[in-house]
C-alpha cells in the first residue's frame, strides 16, 4: 500500500481546498495498520448475493449509516456515477488529465506507460506501441506534485492559482486511490477519477459515504471467491466496523480520549500487524465467530448519539443501489433491521424491489457480479426518498436491541450456512492428529531412550532443587542472613542434588549398555549353538543315510 501523503507539507492554499473537500476526516483519521486477520475472517463469511456477512443469529452489513460515524464522510448528495465516464476515448481522457493536472499529453502517456510497466521513454518496446494503462503509479504523483512548501521556499516552485488546483487535485487523487477507492495493487489510481474533482469547489456535494461502502462491499464479493487472496476497498472503513459492532472480540485499542465527536476510526488502533502466529490467530477468530450470539453484539454502537446527528437517518431506511465509479452494490435494509432499530423479521418476496437473476449473473471461483431485474439505475438513488423500506410494517426495538421474530431463524438456517468451521470434520482431523503425534511419541522413545533417562534425571534435580530453594525463601523474607556455615551447607545440598541426578543418568546409561552388550552375547551363543546342532544333523542324517544304503545292499 502507498505511503501517506503528509498535508501539512503543502500551502496553505492547498491545504484549504483539501479540507474543503469533505475527504479530510476520512483522511487524518485513517487507520495505520492493517488487520489482516480480521479482515480475512469477516470476508469469508460475506455472502455476494445478498452483500451481507452471515453470523450463527443473522445477517449484518455495513451500512451508510456506518460510514457516516466511522468515516465522517457525507452519505447524502450527488451520486458519484452521476455524469461519470468509464471508459474514457484515450485523446479525451489525454484532455482530462491536462485540465486538471496540468500533464500534456507525452508526459500523460509516459505514467500511463509507467502504470503498465516501468519504463524511461515511450520508444521503449523496440519501435511498437508499449502498453498503457488508464492509471497512474501512486508514487509518481505524489513524487511531481509533494513538499510544495519547501519548494516555493527553496525558489523552485512559484504557486499560481492553477499550480494551487493541480496539487490539490493531485493529492485528492492521491487520497481516491489510496484510501477510498483502493485496487488490489495498492499503487495505482484509475486516472477516469479526475472527473471527480474538475471543480473543486463541488468536490464536498458528492455522497462520499455512499461510494465508500458501495466500493467496498463489491470488493468483499470478489474477494469472498475461493480463487480470491486480496481484499480491496477502504480497510479503515472494514475493520472500524468489526471493532465498533464486535467489541467482545477485543481486537484493537482503545483510546479513552475519544470524544464522539470524532469518527469512530479514531478511537482504536491495532497493534498487533507484527505479531507472528497469524494462521493459529485466524483459526481462533474463526471459532469465536462461529460460538457468537445475537447478545455479543452491537447493532447499534450510534444509538446513544443518535439524537445529536441525524442526517444519515433516511438513508438508513433507502432500498436499492450505492453507487461508486464504475459499478454499484445493492443495499436492503430489511435484511438488516436490527442495525436500523428494528426487530428483525424474515423479508418478504413480495417486498422485493430487485429480484437476483440466475441468467447474466457471473459466479466464478474468482468473480462475482450480480444481475437483477430491474436493473439498478441512478434514479434510485436520486428518488431515494420514494424507494424506502415501509417502516408501518416493522416493529420498533425494545429494550432488548437484539430481537427477531419467532419464525426468524428457521427461515434463516434454511437459506444460509452461517458456520465457517465444521466441527465434525475438524474433530477427525484432530483425532488423527493425536494419533499420528503419539505414533511419533513412541517412535522417538524405541529410538532415544537416553533421552527419557536425562529427562528423569533432570526431574530429580528439579524437584529436590525446588524444595531446597523454598527454605531458601523463607529465611530470605524472613530477613535472617546466612552465616558461613549454612552458606558451605547449603552450597553442599546444592551440590548432593546435581550428583544425585548426574549418577542417576550415569546408572541408567550404564545399565542400558551393559544390557545391550548382554543380550548381544546370548546372540551369539544361540548363534553358536544352532551352528553345532546344524553340524549334529547333518552327521545324523549322513549315518541314517548310511544304514539305509546298507539295508538296500541286504536287499539286492
Amino acid at each position: 500500500m502507498a505511503k501517506p501523503w503528509d498535508l501539512s507539507l503543502e500551502v496553505d492554499e492547498v491545504v484549504d481546498l483539501v479540507h474543503a473537500s469533505g475527504l479530510w476526516p476520512a483522511i487524518r483519521y485513517a487507520q495505520t495498520e492493517y488487520d489482516s486477520v480480521t479482515a480475512s475472517a469477516f470476508t469469508e463469511r460475506f455472502y455476494p448475493e445478498m452483500y451481507t456477512f452471515h453470523f450463527a443469529f443473522g445477517e449484518m452489513t455495513i451500512t451508510p449509516k456506518d460510514a457516516k460515524k466511522i468515516l465522517h464522510l457525507s452519505v447524502t448528495g450527488k451520486s458519484v456515477t452521476e455524469n461519470f465516464v468509464d471508459p474514457m476515448p484515450w485523446e479525451d481522457l489525454y484532455q482530462l488529465v491536462e485540465s486538471t493536472l496540468g500533464w500534456d499529453k507525452e508526459t500523460t502517456e509516459l505514467e500511463f506507460c509507467r502504470a503498465a510497466k516501468d519504463v524511461d521513454d515511450l520508444s521503449h518496446g523496440m519501435g511498437q506501441e508499449p502498453k498503457k494503462l488508464k492509471s497512474i503509479k501512486l508514487t509518481n504523483l505524489k513524487k511531481e506534485f509533494e513538499n510544495t512548501k519547501q519548494k516555493v521556499k527553496e525558489g523552485k516552485l512559484v504557486m499560481d492559482e492553477n499550480k494551487v488546483k493541480y496539487t490539490a487535485r493531485a493529492y485528492l487523487l492521491y487520497t481516491l486511490g489510496r484510501l477510498i477507492f483502493p485496487d488490489l495493487t495498492g499503487n495505482k489510481v484509475n486516472a477516469h477519477y479526475l472527473q471527480l474533482l474538475t471543480d473543486l469547489n463541488t468536490v464536498h456535494q458528492y455522497s462520499w459515504g455512499t461510494a465508500a461502502v458501495s466500493y467496498l462491499l463489491e470488493q468483499l464479493a470478489k474477494a469472498s471467491r475461493l480463487q480470491s487472496t486480496q481484499i480491496g476497498g477502504n480497510f479503515s472503513l472494514l475493520q472500524v466496523w468489526v471493532y465498533d459492532h464486535f467489541p467482545q472480540l477485543n481486537l484493537a485499542k482503545i483510546d479513552t480520549n475519544w470524544v464522539n465527536t470524532k469518527p469512530t476510526s479514531a478511537k482504536y488502533s491495532f497493534e498487533h500487524n507484527k505479531k507472528k502466529g497469524k494462521s493459529e490467530s485466524l483459526i481462533k477468530l474463526r471459532e469465536k465467530l462461529d460460538s457468537l450470539n445475537a447478545k455479543d453484539v452491537v447493532f447499534e454502537p450510534y444509538f446513544d448519539d443518535e439524537c445529536q446527528d441525524d442526517q444519515h437517518a433516511p438513508v438508513s431506511f433507502y432500498y436499492g443501489p450505492l453507487f461508486h465509479p464504475g459499478g454499484f452494490s445493492l443495499y436492503d435494509p430489511r435484511r438488516v433491521l436490527r442495525q436500523i432499530s428494528y426487530i428483525q423479521t424474515v423479508p418478504k418476496e413480495k417486498d422485493e424491489k430487485f429480484k437476483s437473476l440466475v441468467a447474466g449473473t457471473k459466479n466464478t471461483y474468482g468473480f462475482f457480479k450480480p444481475q437483477y431485474d430491474p436493473e439498478p439505475s441512478l434514479d434510485h438513488w436520486n428518488n431515494s426518498k420514494e424507494n424506502q423500506i415501509a417502516t408501518t410494517h416493522v416493529t420498533p426495538l425494545g429494550d432488548y436491541r437484539c430481537q427477531h421474530s419467532d419464525n426468524y431463524m428457521d427461515w434463516y438456517n434454511q437459506i444460509s450456512h452461517p458456520l465457517v468451521i465444521n466441527k465434525e470434520a475438524l474433530s477427525h482431523a484432530e483425532a488423527k492428529r493425536l494419533a499420528e503425534k503419539a505414533t511419533e511419541t513412541e517412535k522417538t522413545k524405541k529410538s532415544a531412550p537416553g533421552i527419557q533417562d536425562a529427562s528423569k534425571a533432570y526431574d530429580i534435580t528439579v524437584k529436590e532443587g525446588r524444595q531446597l530453594s523454598k527454605k531458601m525463601m523463607r529465611r530470605i523474607k524472613c530477613n535472617k542472613p546466612l552465616t558461613v556455615v549454612e552458606q558451605k551447607i547449603l552450597y553442599d545440598r546444592w551440590k548432593a542434588i546435581i550428583t544425585k541426578g548426574k549418577i542417576y543418568l550415569e546408572k541408567t546409561l550404564m545399565e542400558r549398555v551393559t544390557k545391550r552388550t548382554r543380550q548381544e552375547g546370548e546372540g551369539t551363543s544361540r548363534g553358536a549353538t544352532t551352528g553345532e546342532e546344524a553340524e549334529t544333523d547333518e552327521e545324523q542324517q549322513s549315518e541314517v543315510g548310511s544304514r539305509r544304503g546298507e539295508k538296500r545292499c541286504r536287499g539286492k
